[in-house]
This record gives C-alpha cells, structure tokens and sequence, in this order.
C-alpha cells in the first residue's frame, strides 16, 4: 500500500510540473505528433513504395523474402538504409522529447537549442551505437513502449505476418512467447539507457551497464508504478467517454440535424480529450526514464517555473494549435458520419477456387 502511494504522489508531483507549464508542453507534445504523422511518416511511406516500384518488388512477404535478397541486392540494400534512416529519425524523436521536457522545466525551452542539440546527439552516433540503436528499437523498443510510442515504430518493427507465420505452430508460439519474456525483461533492464546517452553523454556501453544498476531489485516497483499510471489515467478516461456518452444518448432525441451536429462535436471532443490523456501519460511515463540518483543534481529537477511574458506567447500558440487540431477532427468526423447516413453500395462475388488461384484475386474472378 505504501509503494502504491508512493506511485500516486509521483503522479500528483509530476501533473502540478506539467500545470506550470502546460502550454509549453502541450505545444511540444502536440507539435512533435502532429509532424511526424502529417509530414515524416508520409515521406517514409512514398520512398518505401518508390524503392519498392524501382526495384520491381511487387510485395514483401516471409514466402519471397529470399528471392528478394538474391533477386533484388540494390532494392534490398535501400530497403536496409531506409530501416536505418527511420531507426535515426526515432532516434532523434527521443532525444528531442527528452532534451524539450528538460528545457521546459528550468524555464528555458528554445526549439532551436533542443534542434541543436538533438542533432548533435544524432552526429555524434557511433556505427557500434547505430547498431545498438537498430536491436533496440526494433526487437525492445516495441515491448516497452509503455515508455515511449511513435508511429514510426510501426515502420521498423518485425513485419506481423513473420509473427503470424511463427504462431501458426506451437513449437515457434512457444520460443516467441519465451523471446516476448526476455525482450520485456530487457526493456526493463535498458530503461535509462538512452536517456544517459542523451542527457550525460554516457557511451553506448557505459550507459548499458549503468542502466543494469539503476534497476536491480528496480523491475517490479517500475512495472508496478506503470501498472499505477495506466490505470489511474485509464479510470479518468472511462469515466470521459461515458460522461460523453450519456450526453450524446440525450443529444440524439433533438429533432434532424442537431443531432448529428452533436454526435460530430462530441466525437471532436473525445478524441480532443484522448489526445489530451495521452499527452499527460506520455509525460508521466518520460520522467521515469530520468531516475534520480543520476538526475538529482540536474535542472531537469529544478521545477521553479515562472509564469512570464514568453509562456503567455506560447500558451496562445498551443491555444491556436488545439483549434487547428479540433477544426480537423470536426471537419473529419462530418465527412464520417455524414456518409454513413447514406446505405453502402452492396457488391459480392462468388470466389470458387477449383485451380483457379486465389479466391477474389483478379486472375479468378476472370476465371469465374
């Protein structure tokens, strides 16, 4: 009961720091999400189609993954690059969330001094780390991203139907089950890897072994304190959605169209609200990687925030910047639920298989 309380002050701690200075967080947060999934992950997603058209690679499967390899070496090759250019770019996301919340926190956030030095950190990449970079958040990275989450992460990971191929047979669901336990065990173990490397400098190997130390006997109490945030902030968002709920099953008995005026207000403001929550926990959970016995005598500690003329600046910009934000969803949800007052046009076929390939491929709807 005492370590639980203990996790509750953390988060009642951490939620007065983040109030001090929400606008700049919120901006910080925001911005860096809003970016990566309007303009990085786009980019990513035309090179990955361009390398594959220019290779001629129709498609990336376990079942043509070696002809792949020895059919296609220059196609293969910009595909590993492009898996190291993405490992770089998550790489960079982290060490500027972690460098903004510390500027933040001693009244000092500058996005062109986080930019700097963000970029610093990426230059100063040795391959042995770029290595090390690759393992991590490719094989770790995925399993505890409780910690930290991007949706590049869905660029370099290990592609699902690998995954499926291995579950279809208990023999590999079991050594993936065991490999699943061993990874977690390790994200545990390397928790304040990357934020030694990024705040102390510590090299590769030395930021390893002092992450070893930091969480011996540590496992549990961090699983626990996760445990503790996830559902607390959990709780807080079951209890939004169904306030929202309740509201909409009365806005639902006003007369055509305040209704669905309503349904596409309210569903701005659940996913307003969720990006909100998400926004909080994703704070919460980054200040554990920052443990105290190596960060007390930092300024990341030092939460002496002054409300000034700069943060009322950057407040109004995070106000503009969440308008923008709802102005999206809202127009977004009216095209959603708008269309889904129209019936859909209903269209099937037949699949019959009898050596005509694949169901519902082209080659057998023409046969059949």
């Amino acid at each position: 009961m005492q370590e639980i309380r203990s996790d509750l002050q953390f988060i009642d701690h951490y939620i007065n720091v983040f109030k001090r200075s929400w606008g700049s967080y919120l901006f910080f947060f925001l911005g860096i999400n809003l970016f990566i999934e309007a303009i990085v992950i786009p980019i990513f997603t035309f090179l990955t189609s361009w390398i594959l058209k220019l290779s001629h690679i129709p498609y990336v499967s376990y079942t043509n993954i070696l002809e792949i390899i020895t059919h296609h070496p220059v196609g293969s090759l910009a595909l590993i690059l492009e898996l190291v250019l993405i490992v770089g770019v998550i790489f960079f996301q982290f060490t500027f969330l972690l460098t903004g919340i510390t500027n933040i926190s001693r009244d000092n956030f500058s996005l062109k001094e986080v930019w700097f030095t963000s970029w610093e950190r990426l230059i100063q990449l040795r391959p042995t780390s770029i290595l090390f970079f690759i393992g991590y958040f490719i094989l770790i990275m995925p399993f505890a991203n409780l910690i930290f989450k991007t949706p590049l992460l869905t660029k370099a990971k290990i592609p699902a139907f690998i995954v499926d191929f291995l579950l279809a047979k208990w023999q590999f669901a079991l050594l993936l089950a065991v490999a699943y336990l061993i990874v977690f065990y390790l994200g545990l173990r390397l928790l304040y890897t990357l934020p030694l490397m990024i705040i102390q400098n510590y090299h590769t190997r030395e930021a390893v072994s002092k992450s070893f130390k930091l969480t011996r006997h540590q496992n549990l109490a961090n699983l626990r304190r996760m445990a503790v945030i996830s559902i607390y902030f959990g709780a807080i968002t079951v209890v939004g959605y169904l306030l929202v709920l309740l509201l909409q099953v009365g806005f639902d008995k006003l007369p055509k169209p305040f209704d669905l005026i309503m349904a596409i207000i309210m569903l701005a403001i659940i996913q307003i609200f969720s990006t909100f929550i998400a926004t909080i926990v994703s704070f919460l959970l980054l200040q554990m990687t920052l443990p105290t016995e190596v960060f007390k005598g930092h300024p990341t500690f030092y939460h002496s925030n002054r409300i000034n003329q700069r943060k009322k600046k950057i407040r109004i910009t995070t106000v503009i910047l969440i308008g923008f934000i709802a102005l999206l969803s809202l127009t977004n949800n009216y095209f959603y639920l708008h269309s889904n007052s129209t019936p859909p046009l209903r269209i099937s076929h037949r699949g019959v298989d009898d050596g005509n390939g694949v169901q519902n491929t082209i080659p057998a709807m023409a046969a059949t």
